[in-house]
Formats: C-alpha cells, sequence, structure tokens
C-alpha cells in the first residue's frame, strides 16, 4: 500500500521518500513521521499495523528509522 500510494505521488525512489518522511531532517523517521505521512498519501491503515511496520524497522529503538 505504502509503495503504491508513494508512485502516486510521482515519489521516485527510497531516497526522495525517505527525505520527504524526515520532515526535520534529522536523518532518521520518527513514529509521527510515520503517522503523518500514510495521513497525507490517505492510506487506509489501522493504527495498529502502522506500529507494527514501524517496529518491524526500528531495531534499536532509539531516535528512529535511519536511511541505511
Amino acid at each position: 500500500m505504502i509503495i503504491e500510494a508513494l508512485k502516486r505521488s510521482r515519489i521516485n525512489g527510497f531516497s526522495e521518500a525517505f527525505e520527504l518522511i524526515d520532515k526535520e531532517g534529522t536523518g532518521s523517521i520518527s513514529r509521527d513521521d510515520f503517522r503523518d505521512i500514510f495521513k497525507s498519501l490517505n492510506v487506509k491503515i489501522d493504527t495498529n499495523d502502522i506500529e507494527k511496520f514501524i517496529d518491524h524497522f526500528w531495531k534499536d529503538k532509539t531516535a528512529g528509522i535511519d536511511y541505511n
């Protein structure tokens, strides 16, 4: 769903998507950043599914998800 929504938004590649989601330019994506991007892309997804998605990538539970 996320990839399809990004394609509709004419986002070219993961680095461009990451920069879009990382609004503050910190080099990492916070939980709030993820929630906001889902809303702005009009992706209808359950809050619990968002949390599961974030937890899958957020291994160290510190500042957020970095690009690497």
